[in-house]
């Protein structure tokens, strides 16, 4: 008869029987894993390699339910608390504290991570005061990085202050070049945007040790068709305006950038709502069983143009 462990480990796909190979050898790790690939079963599995006598795990509010059925069904106890709560409420955040200062070996698992990649923010340094409260700790997100390189500071911060051996300042220094774009008017504040980094490297070198990274691997056939469409005179008309409104915004000087998503977003709405690829993707899915059928729409103007076109 098989053991437990052999029993669990069977039913792993091959990434997360790596994950938990390599980060069971540490007492902190960082799991970066696109959606669907068993990020939170992995993080379950090695919390149980472990002598933890208490788990805090800490996600975004939203998903709160759902990781308390996650756990629940690999039978894991946790203690469940919100990313924002943490936040928002000062009795959440000491209740928190409480919880690690009773325990011995507790185990902190910070799902979605890069919401601390901002040093400053109150949440990001009632998590840090956390860690510090806890012998094993575990990140979790999609993607290491959601702006750019100063993202993996508090990550790894959070995480041990021992791997990356070094302040944010000093940090910056050494990764990142920046430089300054002026307001030719002279009414706006200069600009400092990040122009080169540095030492990448290095960096991976430290951190790597400590990092599981894989992408979504599924073991199905898949088929990639490209389907070019057109837009009318219209719809080419309406992207020109968008456009040379864009060009002529003085949003490309502020350093609060949301009239500049919001007209590049405008500019993308645009296209995605042209008539003539709704008309390829009939044709395309003519003679294919729609209840068997999975689109997805960033817009939702593009998903209500959907649902009228597809009600089943």
């Amino acid at each position: 008869m098989k053991s437990k462990k052999t029993q669990i480990m069977t039913s792993l796909f091959s990434d997360q029987k790596k994950a938990i190979e390599k980060l069971s050898k540490t007492k902190v790790g960082a799991i970066f894993m696109q959606p669907g690939t068993g990020k939170t079963r992995i993080a379950i599995e090695l919390v149980k390699t472990t002598k933890s006598d208490l788990v805090l795990w800490i996600c975004p509010f939203q998903v709160k339910s759902e990781a308390q059925k996650e756990l629940a069904k690999w039978e894991l106890d946790a203690f469940v608390v919100g990313i924002e709560s943490i936040q928002q409420s000062d009795n959440e955040y000491y209740n928190c504290i409480d919880l690690l200062e009773s325990s011995q070996n507790a185990f902190i698992v910070l799902d979605e991570s890069i919401k601390i990649k901002n040093s400053q923010a109150k949440r990001t340094k009632r998590i840090l005061v956390l860690s510090k409260l806890s012998q094993y700790r575990l990140i979790l997100n999609g993607t290491p990085l959601s702006k750019n390189l100063m993202d993996l500071y508090t990550q790894f911060a959070f995480l041990s202050p021992k791997i990356l051996k070094m302040s944010e300042q000093e940090f910056q220094d050494i990764s990142c070049e920046y430089v300054q774009i002026k307001d030719k008017l002279k009414k706006k504040p200069d600009l400092t945007i990040i122009k080169k980094y540095h030492n990448i490297d290095y960096l991976i070198k430290l951190i790597w040790p400590f990092v599981f990274e894989s992408n979504l691997s599924l073991s199905v056939g898949m088929q990639h068709i490209v389907v070019d469409f057109k837009l009318s005179e219209e719809e080419q008309e309406n992207h020109k305006q968008l456009k040379e409104k864009l060009l002529d915004s003085e949003a490309l000087w502020l350093k609060d950038n949301n009239v500049f998503m919001e007209l590049t977003q405008k500019m993308q709405q645009n296209y995605s709502l042209s008539k003539d690829k709704f008309r390829k993707l009939d044709l395309l899915l003519k003679d294919i069983d729609k209840s068997k059928v999975l689109i997805f729409a960033k817009y939702i103007k593009a998903q209500q143009e959907l649902t009228a076109r597809y009600p089943d």
